[in-house]
This record gives C-alpha cells, sequence and structure tokens, in this order.
C-alpha cells in the first residue's frame, strides 16, 4: 500500500508549493533551491523544474515520520544504507506544465557499494502525461556506466527494455540507489508535479563519489544532525503512540 495516507500526502504538497512559492521570491542563489537538471527548456524560457530544500514544517516532519514508519520503506533503507547512515537529503521536486525531460543521469558517482540511497513519493496520482521519473533497472553496475559513458544514446537504446516508470498514486513510494540512471520526463500535461523524497548517505561511503555540493539537496541547518536509525527510532514511537490513542 502507499507509504504515505491520502491525507498527509494532500498536506504535504500544500506546504512544498508554499515553501516554493517563498523560495522562488527570494534572490537567485538562496539556499532553499539546489541545483536541478534541465530548470528549463532553454536558456531563455522559463523555469518550470526546482529542487526545493524544505524547512522542516509540522506537514514535512510528519510526512517523513509517516514514510519511515512504512515497514518496507524502513527494512529497504536498513538493508541498503544501515542505521548510522545520515540523512543527506529532504526536498521535493516540482516539474511545472511545459517542464523539459531531463537527461538521464545517475545521482552519485559510481562506487563499489554505493553512496546514497532514496526514496521519493508522489504527492499526487502520476500520469505518463505529467513526466514520471525513469529508472533504467541494473544500470547501477560499473559495466552499465562504463557502457553509458562510452555509448550515451547507443547504450540508452538498447537497454529501453529495462526501463521503469514512475507511475505511482499519491503516496505510493519508489526506492532507489543513487547509481541508478534515470530522468525525469516532460511534463505535457495542466498538472504540477510534485515529488517529496528523503536520501540517506551510507556511513563509511566515500565522499568523492558525492561531486556536486550544488545539488546537495538539504538546508544547512539540518546537515550532519540526523541518522537513519534514529529517524526510525522517532518514527516507531511515534506509530505507536498513534496506535495506542486509536
Amino acid at each position: 500500500g502507499p507509504a504515505l495516507g491520502a491525507a498527509t500526502a494532500a498536506a504535504l504538497r500544500a506546504e512544498v508549493l508554499t515553501q516554493l512559492e517563498a523560495a522562488r521570491a527570494c534572490e537567485a542563489g538562496a539556499g532553499p533551491l539546489s541545483s536541478v537538471l534541465t530548470a528549463s527548456a532553454s536558456a531563455a524560457a522559463a523555469t518550470t523544474r526546482w529542487d526545493l530544500r524544505l524547512r522542516v514544517t509540522a506537514p514535512v516532519a510528519a510526512g517523513l515520520r509517516e514514510l519511515l514508519s512504512a515497514p518496507a520503506v524502513a527494512s529497504s533503507l536498513l538493508d541498503a544504507a544501515g542505521r548510522e547512515a545520515e540523512l543527506w537529503e529532504l526536498a521535493a521536486l516540482v516539474s511545472a506544465p511545459g517542464a523539459a525531460p531531463q537527461p538521464l543521469h545517475a545521482d552519485t558517482l559510481w562506487d563499489e557499494e554505493g553512496v546514497l540511497f532514496s526514496t521519493a513519493v508522489a504527492l499526487q496520482h502520476v500520469t505518463r502525461e505529467m513526466g514520471p521519473t525513469r529508472f533504467l533497472l541494473g544500470s547501477q553496475s560499473l559495466a552499465a556506466h562504463d557502457a553509458f559513458d562510452e555509448e550515451g544514446p547507443g547504450y540508452v537504446a538498447a537497454s529501453a527494455d529495462s526501463a521503469a516508470c514512475g507511475l505511482l498514486d499519491a503516496g505510493e513510494a519508489a526506492l532507489y540507489d543513487g547509481r541508478v540512471l534515470h530522468c525525469g520526463g516532460p511534463n505535457s500535461s495542466p498538472e504540477r508535479r510534485v515529488q517529496f523524497y528523503a536520501t540517506f548517505r551510507r556511513a563509511a561511503a566515500d565522499g568523492a563519489g558525492l561531486g556536486n555540493e550544488a545539488a546537495h539537496s538539504l538546508l544547512d541547518e539540518y546537515r550532519g544532525k540526523h541518522t537513519l536509525g534514529r529517524l526510525l527510532d522517532e518514527a516507531e514511537a511515534w506509530a505507536e503512540g498513534g496506535e495506542r490513542k486509536s
């Protein structure tokens, strides 16, 4: 089932859009907006894609707690990143109508055991016209990265049968390894596509694989302060408290 309930997803979507409008009103280069591929269709075009570092307001905190209290999410993140993994990103991706497609990319350079592990949650029903994220399954391998670097479009064409499309319902989550090649599609719908995500950095990971500080989507005040284990413990306590009250 969904990782977030309908009410949580709706409240979080509204909060993301409120924070985005505030961030857009700030001066260029202000802290909340992270670097994102294909922010606009061209240098002269309006911005139609944003990566927003979220402030932890009540709806954001509720969304993160509920997400991490979902057993499948918790177990998958623990298996991949471990309890000591650091909260590396807490953010939202928003693509507006007219958003151009992104190039295929990975979130990190290749590393043998992986560096970043993310869970991304749709905050509304995602249709094909909204440009859902596409993933090339199995592309976290060194061989896949080498082939992509050497062959580019040829590798993509040859791997088309392994592509998965994030056609998610509101509250559903996709978990992925940052080495997996992926991209956001073009948004030809009249609706904004809003995706909440949390990323964890494996504690023993080599920081050299991260590469792009401009795309580190976590506000400075939250950096280096939260581990996956601590957040899971807090989510478990919250879930148990809710069950006792219900």
